[in-house]
C-alpha cells in the first residue's frame, strides 16, 4: 500500500515503530504483530480485527511523544492470533528456527537444504527443492504432535507455489511404523489435496481425498475446514472447490512424525516438497466461507479488500528527493515526489546546479 502523506519520520520511534497503535471505530485498541519493519521501505503488520464488513473503519495512530521505546508486549506474544489459532508460521526468517507467531511455541527446525529468506507472496518465505524420496529439505515439527493431534476439528490455511514435479508435501503428520497412516496436505497432478489415509491406504468411510485444481508455478492459498463429524470443505484462493467426509488430526491414532515439506511412513521419508511456502496456519475453529474468502484475499490481493485514507495531522508539505539519473554534461533527470500537500496551496520548485538551491 502507498498511503498519501505517510512518512517514517513522523514516528517517535521510526527504527521499530514502537509508537504505532490501531483502534476500531469505538476507540478500542487492537492487537497487532509486526512481521517486518523497514523504515526505509515497506513494513508488514498483521492487525487483529474483531469483525470485518463493508464500511468497517480501522484507524492507525503514531507519533505519540510519550510512547515507550519498545513495542507493546502484545505485538510479540501471540495476542494478535488469539482467535483459536494453534499455530501461525510466516516463514519470514533469514535463517535458523522457524517461529510460530501464535504464542503456543510450535516452532520448527529446518533440516538440510531449506532455503530461508526467499521472496514470498506476503513477505519472506522458504524454498525447498527436494526429490521424491523426501530425505532432504524439510522443517521438523515432530515435538509438537501432542498439540496438533488433540484437535478434533478445525481449519488449515496454506500459501504455496509448487513446481509441479510430482507429489509435493506441504505438510504431513504420520505414523512412521505404518505403510500409509497419515494426514497429508499435498499437491499432485495439478490438484491441491487434503488427504487422511488409514492403514489400508484410504480414508475410512469415504471415497477419496478433498481436492482442488491448481496451477504449478503460481501462488495459491488453500483452506480446509473439517468439523467433529468429519464434514469437510476444501477451498482454493477463497473459492469452495470440494466438500466431503474427511477425518481430522485426532482421528490419526499413533502419529510420531510431523513436518513441513515431507511425509514419513514405514518405507522412510517420501514426497519431498519442490517449491515455496509462505503463510501457514492451523486453528481449532471452524472458519466460515466469508472468513476463508477474507483471509485468502488478505494474502493474495489485500488492495481488493482494503482501502486507505490520507494521513491527518500533517500541516506542511513533504517532498521525497531521489538522486538524479541520466546525468550528462548538459542535462539530467531530477527525481522526487510531492508526498503530501499540507493544508494549503503548494508550489513545487525544481533546482538544478552544482549545489542545492534550497526551497
Amino acid at each position: 500500500f502507498t498511503v498519501p502523506c505517510f512518512g517514517y519520520d513522523q514516528f517517535t520511534h521510526p527504527s521499530n515503530g514502537a509508537d504505532l497503535r490501531f483502534a476500531d471505530a469505538t476507540g478500542q485498541a487492537l492487537n497487532y504483530e509486526v512481521e517486518q519493519w523497514d523504515s526505509a521501505g515497506t513494513s508488514l503488520v498483521w492487525v487483529q480485527v474483531p469483525a470485518l464488513s463493508a464500511g468497517t473503519t480501522i484507524t492507525a495512530y503514531w507519533g505519540n511523544a510519550s510512547a515507550a521505546a519498545n513495542p507493546p508486549a502484545y505485538t510479540t506474544d501471540g495476542s494478535a492470533w488469539s482467535e483459536e489459532y494453534v499455530g501461525v508460521w510466516h516463514f519470514n526468517e533469514d535463517s535458523g528456527t522457524v517461529f510460530d507467531s501464535s504464542g503456543n511455541g510450535l516452532h520448527g527446525t529446518p533440516v538440510d537444504d531449506v532455503i530461508q529468506g526467499t521472496n514470498g507472496l506476503v513477505d519472506g518465505a522458504v524454498f525447498m527443492n527436494d526429490d521424491a524420496t523426501g530425505d532432504g529439505a524439510h522443517i521438523d515439527l515432530t515435538e509438537h504432535i501432542p498439540v496438533i493431534s488433540a484437535l478434533t476439528e478445525g481449519s488449515i490455511l496454506t500459501t504455496f507455489d509448487d513446481l509441479g514435479l510430482g507429489v509435493d508435501t506441504l505438510f504431513a503428520i504420520s505414523d512412521s511404523a505404518d505403510g500409509s497412516s497419515e494426514i497429508r496436505v499435498i499437491t499432485e497432478g495439478g490438484l491441491y489435496w487434503y488427504d487422511f489415509r488409514d492403514a489400508s491406504g484410504s480414508p475410512p468411510g469415504e471415497g477419496g481425498a478433498l481436492q482442488a485444481p491448481t496451477t504449478p508455478g503460481q501462488w495459491h492459498v488453500g483452506f480446509t475446514v473439517i468439523n467433529e463429524t468429519n464434514a469437510g470443505a476444501h477451498y482454493l484462493d477463497g473459492v469452495l472447490a470440494a466438500e466431503g467426509e474427511e477425518p481430522f488430526f485426532a482421528d490419526l491414532l499413533t502419529p510420531d512424525t510431523m513436518a513441513f515439506g515431507r511425509n514419513v511412513d514405514s518405507g522412510g521419508p517420501q514426497w519431498g516438497f519442490d517449491g515455496t511456502l509462505d503463510e501457514f496456519r492451523i486453528s481449532s475453529a471452524l472458519r466460515s466461507s466469508n472468513w476463508v474468502w477474507a483471509a485468502s484475499l488478505s494474502i493474495t490481493d489485500p488492495d481488493a479488500l482494503l482501502s486507505f485514507g490520507n494521513v491527518s495531522g500533517i500541516d506542511t508539505p513533504t517532498v521525497f528527493n531521489a538522486e538524479a539519473t541520466n546525468v550528462s554534461a548538459l542535462s539530467a533527470d531530477a527525481n522526487g515526489e510531492l508526498n503530501c500537500e499540507g493544508v494549503g496551496a503548494t508550489d513545487v520548485r525544481v533546482y538544478f546546479g552544482t549545489a542545492d538551491g534550497g526551497t
